[in-house]
């Protein structure tokens, strides 16, 4: 399989702006670029490698409307982050040590975090702190997905903060139990 010059540009753009180096992009439609960086919810690192560059002259409109979309998400991000963060913090006053995964963790691996967007927010949780934790959620101004009778029945449960931008999914089970395999997979966490 080869790379068209676009796909290329944007795995180079990706590349420079997670280590915050600017990208030299060769003929880049930067445009294109930018449609694909959103779709795949990285444009702050796009963004950020290409800011500095020459295209920024012959670019300025284009640039300006992207750098709002950026400073946007980003601070959209910073404000979940926040938002989990002040939930964690009841969890932990609680005794309860919810274990934190997917998005965040990975959010550690880049030098600006917030820079890395993620729409929610996962944690994994034992059958005996499911309903603890789920209390909690729903006394800091979150509502669950799904009617309180039918709580214990799902392996994951989201919820929406009220008035915030916080959206978390509470996992008793992290993979699929519908497939042979993911039960194995689940024993791997049963004493977490």
């Amino acid at each position: 399989m080869s790379l068209n010059s676009a796909e290329i540009n944007f795995i180079k753009a990706v590349k420079a702006g997670i280590h915050g180096e600017n990208a030299m992009l060769k003929d880049a439609d930067y445009s294109a670029l930018f449609e694909t960086a959103m779709q795949q919810k990285l444009l702050p690192f796009v963004f950020e490698a290409v800011r500095k560059t020459s295209a920024l002259q012959q670019n300025q409109a284009l640039f300006a409307a992207e750098k709002q979309q950026v400073i946007n998400q980003v601070l959209s991000q910073t404000l979940r982050s926040a938002e989990f963060e002040e939930t964690y913090k009841k969890f932990l006053e609680e005794g309860l040590r919810p274990i934190v995964v997917k998005g965040r963790i990975c959010s550690r691996l880049y030098p600006l975090r917030d820079h890395r967007l993620s729409a929610d927010d996962d944690i994994f949780v034992s059958e005996n702190d499911f309903l603890p934790c789920h209390n909690i959620l729903m006394q800091n101004g979150f509502t669950a997905d799904c009617p309180e009778n039918e709580l214990l029945s799902k392996g994951e449960v989201s919820y929406t903060k009220e008035n915030g931008t916080a959206y978390i999914e509470m996992h008793r089970r992290l993979f699929d139990s519908s497939k042979d395999m993911h039960d194995d997979l689940n024993g791997f966490f049963d004493d977490a």
